[in-house]
């Protein structure tokens, strides 16, 4: 579905067509997804915010500004959702990443089954590097559409994108494994 198809789901959701949402979600459910699990670490707490961030986008349509991007509107309230939950977890208990898995989109690693280089390497990255990395390799996001996402100047993802995949070669070299 491109940006168009999902500017006029959104409008006819906007005119309470509430059927619009089914495309909306198949277009959109991964992307989310990835951006909340990039966040949380966690499989069921990214499937809540996926969830949550589809109610909020029905139940919000009328704050939606046709002629922006409708999918950066969308991961924005999935983002926002995300670390609202990653915020309030945080301080009820600590939990152990290395009891996850990584699932993203149609991808799904075995977090004890991925390559201990490339594990560690995961593991120097910051929330925000992991998320950047992710929504662009993963979910195949431009530069730029990240930027908007994440409300930050495209200059500025650039610059972190490109820290975490030096920090991403360093730990692999280290743990000698070759380009």
């Amino acid at each position: 579905m491109a940006k168009e198809q999902l500017e006029e789901c959104l409008r006819l959701l906007k005119k309470g067509n509430i059927d619009a949402i089914t495309p909306i979600y198949q277009q959109m459910s991964k992307p989310v997804y990835t951006v909340a699990f990039a966040i949380l670490k966690d499989e069921g707490l990214a499937q809540d915010v996926m969830e949550d961030t589809f109610l909020k986008v029905r139940s919000s349509i009328n704050n939606y500004q046709e002629g922006t991007n409708p999918s950066a509107w969308i991961l924005t309230i999935a983002r926002n959702f995300a670390l609202m939950e990653y915020r309030k977890r945080k301080k009820e208990v600590a939990f152990d990443p290395q009891e996850q898995d990584y699932i993203m989109g149609s991808y799904q690693f075995e977090y004890n089954e991925i390559n201990p280089a490339l594990k560690q390497a995961l593991q120097s990255l910051t929330d925000e590097e992991r998320e950047i990395v992710l929504l662009h390799v993963i979910q195949e996001y431009k530069h730029r559409e990240i930027a908007t996402m994440l409300n930050k100047p495209l200059g500025t993802i650039l610059w972190i994108y490109n820290k975490a995949m030096k920090k991403l070669k360093i730990a692999l070299n280290k743990e000698g494994v070759n380009e």
